[in-house]
């Protein structure tokens, strides 16, 4: 069996104007152009994420402690002055609960890992884990 062109199309695109010649879907008909506003939400999200993620990593560097990667993405890799000292900062911050995050090996030493992933995180998101860090260097 074979399609036309324009039947494989009409399973897939569909038009922003109204079928005038059937009963209308609800509101206007939809393609897989109108989906670019969504994607547009989910990039902002991205890219916001990332924007924390530096800041995080810079507040943290200012403290003293060694932000190991480069902070390009939504992750910051940060570490104390040497194993116990990470794993010293690392329970400190566990104990405050100020968020979660888990562990790594970067170049043969211990290292936290922070990703932040989600649209609703806010400055104040930001700034408890940052005290929680600063706070274990003093």
């Amino acid at each position: 069996m074979r399609r036309t062109a324009a039947a494989r199309g009409a399973g897939i695109l569909r038009t922003m104007v109204p079928d005038q010649s059937g009963p209308s879907e609800p509101g206007a008909r939809c393609s897989a152009e109108s989906s670019r506003r969504a994607h547009g939400a989910a990039i902002w999200a991205a890219l916001r994420s990332c924007e924390q993620a530096r800041t995080l990593a810079d507040r943290l560097q200012a403290a003293g402690l060694d932000v190991v990667n480069r902070v390009i993405l939504n992750q910051v890799l940060v570490r104390g002055c040497g194993d116990e000292d990470t794993t010293r900062i690392r329970e400190h911050v566990i104990a405050t609960d100020a968020g979660w995050f888990s562990t790594t090996i970067w170049q043969g030493r211990q290292a936290i890992r922070l990703l932040l992933s989600s649209w609703r995180t806010g400055a104040e998101d930001i700034e408890r884990p940052a005290d929680a860090f600063v706070d274990a260097v003093r």
